[in-house]
Formats: C-alpha cells, sequence, structure tokens
C-alpha cells in the first residue's frame, strides 16, 4: 500500500484510473468496510487503482477547536487497519482552516484530476466542503460531467440502526465493549509502545506490559478488560487494566496488560491491544493481599472470556 500524504507527490496508478473513496474513516467500522470492500473490487474489475483519501487531523480539531476530539483510530491504527484492506493508494490529505474553506466543487476537481477515477464510492451521510456542501445530490450532479459514476453505500445494519463513529465512542464511554464490535465489524483496538513502568506488577506475581497511551485516542472506562494482544505478529490471550492504580494512590492514566503464558522482554515494541470484553470497574483495595485475590479472579474470568 502507498501511503501519500500531498497530491504533488509521484503516483502511481494502475491503468492510470482508480475506483477512488473519500472521508475521514475514524474508526473504519463496518459501514467503512462496505464501502471499501465494494471499491476494491470495483477496481479490481476495472484492473485500477482503488484509492482512499482520508483527512488529519479530525477535521473537527480544526472546525471546533473548543471541543476536544477523541480519536477511535489514531492515524498510525487507521493506516494499520487499512494496510489490512489491502487497498493500493491511502492519501493522508492535511487538514487545516485554509482547507476547510475550499468549495467542495474545487477538491472534488483536484482529487478527479490527480486519481481519474471512473467510480467514487461514499457513505450515505457523506459531506464535504465549507459547510458540508459537497453531498450525495452534489456529487451525482458532478459525476457526468467529471467523468465519475458515484456509487452510495447505506451505513446501516441489519436492524436499521445508523452504524457511525459517534455511535461507536458512545458504546466505547459505556464500557459496552460488545455493542462497539458489533458496529466496528471487529474487536476496539490500542496500537502503542510498551513502556518502561514502576514494575509494581511483577512484585505482586503478574507482570505487566505498560502501553503508551496516545493523547488524543478514546479509551473505554477505567477498569478491567479481557483482551488479545498482539505483539511480532503473534497474539496473545491477557487481561488488561485501564486506570490510575488507586491501591498505590497514583494519578496518572495508564494501560496495563498481563499477559497470560508470556516471559519475553518486549519494552520498546510496538503491540496491538484488542478490547473483547468489560470485566469490573477499577477499585481501590485495602491492601496487596486483597488486590493479588482480585487479580486472580480478574485472570481466570478473563480466560473463561476468551476461551470460549
Amino acid at each position: 500500500m502507498q501511503v501519500i500524504y500531498s497530491l504533488s507527490e509521484k503516483i502511481v496508478l494502475k491503468s492510470n484510473r482508480s475506483v477512488l473513496t473519500i472521508g475521514s474513516y475514524d474508526g473504519i467500522h463496518c459501514g467503512h468496510k462496505k464501502i471499501i470492500t465494494g471499491m476494491r473490487t470495483a477496481a479490481m474489475k476495472y484492473d485500477v487503482s482503488s484509492v482512499l483519501i482520508t483527512f488529519h487531523p479530525h477535521p473537527r480539531t480544526i472546525l471546533t477547536p473548543h471541543i476536544p476530539v477523541e480519536y477511535l483510530t489514531t492515524i498510525e491504527e487507521k493506516l494499520n487497519i487499512l494496510q489490512r484492506l489491502e487497498l493500493d493508494i491511502v492519501t493522508v490529505f492535511p487538514f487545516s482552516h485554509e482547507f476547510s474553506q475550499t468549495p467542495a466543487h474545487e477538491f472534488i476537481r483536484k482529487v478527479v484530476t490527480v486519481f481519474k477515477p471512473i467510480e467514487l464510492w461514499v457513505g450515505s451521510d457523506f459531506g464535504l466542503g465549507k459547510g458540508r456542501k459537497g453531498n450525495v445530490d452534489y456529487l451525482h450532479s458532478f459525476g457526468s460531467t467529471l467523468g465519475y459514476k458515484l456509487q452510495v453505500i447505506d451505513l446501516r445494519k441489519n436492524d436499521n440502526q445508523p452504524v457511525s463513529s459517534t455511535n461507536i465512542r458512545q458504546a466505547l464511554k459505556l464500557a459496552n465493549i460488545k455493542k462497539a464490535t458489533k458496529l466496528l465489524g471487529e474487536y476496539p483496538l490500542l496500537l502503542g509502545q510498551v513502556v518502561e513502568g514502576a514494575k509494581r506488577g511483577r512484585k505482586l506475581g503478574f507482570p505487566t506490559a505498560n502501553i503508551q497511551i496516545d493523547k488524543h485516542k478514546l479509551l473505554p472506562p477505567n477498569g478491567v478488560y479481557a483482551v488479545w494482544l498482539k505483539v511480532d505478529d503473534r497474539t496473545y490471550q491477557g487481561v488488561a487494566n485501564i486506570g490510575t492504580r488507586p491501591t498505590f494512590d497514583t494519578k496518572e492514566q495508564t494501560l496495563e496488560v498481563y499477559i497470560f503464558d508470556f516471559n519475553q522482554n518486549i519494552y520498546g515494541k510496538k503491540v496491538c491491544v484488542y478490547y473483547v470484553e468489560y470485566i469490573r470497574k477499577e477499585q481501590k483495595f485495602h491492601d496487596t493481599r486483597a488486590l493479588i485475590a482480585q487479580i486472580r479472579h480478574d485472570v481466570a474470568q478473563a480466560r473463561d472470556i476468551l476461551e470460549k
């Protein structure tokens, strides 16, 4: 997969044409995957390149800077998922205040000139350009002039509920991992580097991997979760704690994972944590013996969940 950050970079298109999709693609949920699968199939049929254009930072960081944006997927996580989905080209377009004032027709003409799409695929809720005037009807009106066929995908599940990044955020904030997983089409994930910690887990008999958290990344509520952890292309069962370790009176939020049946040095390595199920709230214990007993119970419960 070729990743480009400017339309002025050298871009090699198969047969000098493409099938194109445009969007924020935060979370890359099952509706997004439906678009990507469809446009990849079309690209293979035409023997042209499959191209996705996304934006970074998230448009809301520019349009509503007073409201913090919590990413479902950081840009690194997004590119990691898109790599798995086997796109040919991903363009990460820098979103700025200046760009937000660009009329939709100007941007569409520019990308059509560069990528020469046979088809343009978007979701039914698509909006682009100043005031989001570049909606589905707008794109339809330009299609015949600019030479592309518009494909619009209805972003709803079988129960007729809308699939949206907003709904997934709400589910995660309520620790409803099952609902978030259903909407995403896969487990919610976090990609981060293993860093040095206080090594309290090791002293308790449960050494943990302390994983660096991107400050803009949306995390589920503090608590204990059954997880899968992937490192060096291998996946392991584990139990994760998100929180401030109240038993030890610390304040900084951390993500720690006790990896089952694992004894390797992974400091400095990138790992991917997949949240599978919420187990319990974070709590303060009166002594370490009570904490150890609870950790043993959490481990047993997580094993049961992950082995189903």
